[in-house]
């Protein structure tokens, strides 16, 4: 291990150590450390970088090799968690102070000094954590409040408040992980970070109620700020299954301690009573001394860790199997809902085939019917154009000199007419033929036509020339 150093700093700078856990990224651990090392440089604190790979991914100690030469590196193939990784790296390190800095958290300026500055004014301090943002400047975590059923939640309600709410030093039920500071001497006092709660969640619940009951501090320092990516390490299933489960044994550890805290839907009272009690707390701590040291926790064998490992797989394959069930059983409705809406769906598109070819047939017919019809106008045109449907039109529009007299003889002559029409005419079907016969004159009525009328009994030729008026009868 070598401290990293700068040129022209005091041989009494403060030195502290950094515990970086980590078990995969490079690139996400890398950005932590640069930062780390930069921001520790400004504030003039000498640092000794400690990096636990909790059976970390092979390019991570690569990376460290090539990046972080200086660091101390801490490394084992089974899979140990968040409290067996810290307390390793508490035993490594003889520092009384030691910062617990998670892979995925990236340290602003200023962000050690103060905490340093915080603690030196709070001796009874066990931890002293940073005001945590998200990588868009938006409030991730300012402290956090413990119930009565053992969830956790942030002193607000809703959205979060913007960043300059919290811009206090206070007292919190707890600080988070991302970024603490830790007095050696109050992990001592409490055995340290409890190994139980694995492979992690609830780890710093824990062991910030076992700094309170100890009668230590547990205080939140807004002035110290770091961006965090939120739930970089661990995917959201195992997440939720260990949270709930470490929750599980945290309230049974501690529920006598917070027993008198409200369950239930949260309010802003209850918010707004958590805040004053941590307040008090910073005035008054619930014990004014710490209690009797218990001792730093000793490292245990290895095939501790691989047990307590397929303990939590074991456990977290039988909660998965009722959810696989559930899922084959989702999935073979899902399925044959599948199946049924692709029939009907088949069957849909055969109606609408058949109906599309009956909609083209139909066109098709209405054509013809369109094509029919403007070829029965254009021979009606063509028959009205010839001479005998002229002659039609003619007397039908001659005078009326007696009513009956003169529409019997209308009559009569339409129908004189009529009988010289071709049949085909007649029937009102004309065709080509009789259309051309038509328009050549071959079948005209007769120039002479006789009218008969019953005042007139007489025949009357109008191609012959008068007759004389019988005696008596006028002319």
């Amino acid at each position: 291990m070598l401290a990293a150093e700068r040129p022209g700093r005091p041989d009494d700078r403060p030195r502290i150590a950094i515990a970086v856990p980590t078990i995969r990224n490079p690139e996400r651990l890398g950005r932590c450390l640069d930062a780390a090392r930069r921001v520790a440089s400004d504030d003039g604190v000498e640092i000794e970088l400690i990096v636990v790979l909790d059976d970390a991914d092979p390019d991570v100690a690569i990376f460290l090799a090539d990046c972080a030469p200086e660091a101390m590196v801490l490394s084992w193939p089974e899979r140990r968690g968040l409290a067996a990784s810290l307390n390793a790296a508490f035993r490594a390190t003889s520092c009384a102070q030691v910062m617990v800095l998670q892979d995925d958290a990236v340290p602003q300026p200023g962000w050690l000094a103060s905490l340093l500055h915080t603690a030196a004014r709070h001796p009874r301090a066990g931890s002293v954590g940073s005001l945590v943002l998200s990588p868009d400047h938006t409030l991730q975590a300012a402290g956090w409040i413990i119930r009565g059923d053992g969830t956790t939640t942030m002193p607000w309600i809703g959205d979060p408040p913007p960043a300059t709410t919290f811009s206090e030093v206070r007292a919190v039920d707890y600080v988070g992980s991302a970024s603490v500071l830790v007095n050696r001497a109050a992990w001592s006092a409490t055995g340290g970070f409890d190994e139980h709660l694995y492979p992690a969640i609830f780890v710093d619940a824990d062991f910030c109620t076992a700094l309170w009951n100890a009668g230590w501090l547990v205080i939140l320092d807004p002035n110290s700020v770091v961006h965090h990516e939120r739930y970089g390490s661990t995917t959201r299933p195992l997440r939720e299954f260990v949270g709930e489960r470490n929750r599980t044994r945290f309230l049974t550890k501690w529920s006598s301690f917070v027993a008198d805290r409200p369950t239930g839907p949260l309010s802003m009272s209850e918010v707004e009573a958590a805040i004053s009690r941590a307040a008090r707390w910073l005035e008054d701590p619930p014990d004014v001394s710490p209690r009797s040291a218990v001792g730093p926790p000793r490292a245990a064998p290895p095939m501790t860790y691989v047990a307590r490992e397929r303990e939590l797989l074991r456990a977290y394959v039988t909660e998965l199997e009722p959810r696989v069930e559930s899922l084959d059983q989702r999935l073979a409705e899902t399925q044959a809902l599948y199946e049924e809406m692709h029939q009907l769906a088949n069957n849909r598109h055969e109606e609408l085939t058949a109906l599309a070819t009956t909609l083209e047939a139909t066109d098709s017919a209405l054509d013809a019917t369109r094509s029919e019809l403007d070829a029965t106008r254009s021979a009606l045109d063509a028959i009205r154009s010839t001479a005998t449907w002229r002659a039609r039109d003619r007397l039908l529009r001659q005078p009326f000199v007696g009513r009956a007299p003169r529409a019997l003889g209308a009559w009569r002559a339409r129908r004189s007419v009529s009988s010289h029409l071709p049949e085909e005419v007649r029937a009102g079907r004309p065709t080509a033929r009789s259309i051309a016969r038509l328009s050549r004159g071959r079948r005209h009525p007769p120039r002479s036509m006789t009218v008969r009328s019953p005042n007139n009994p007489a025949i009357t030729n109008r191609s012959d020339p008068p007759k004389s008026t019988p005696t008596g009868f006028p002319s």
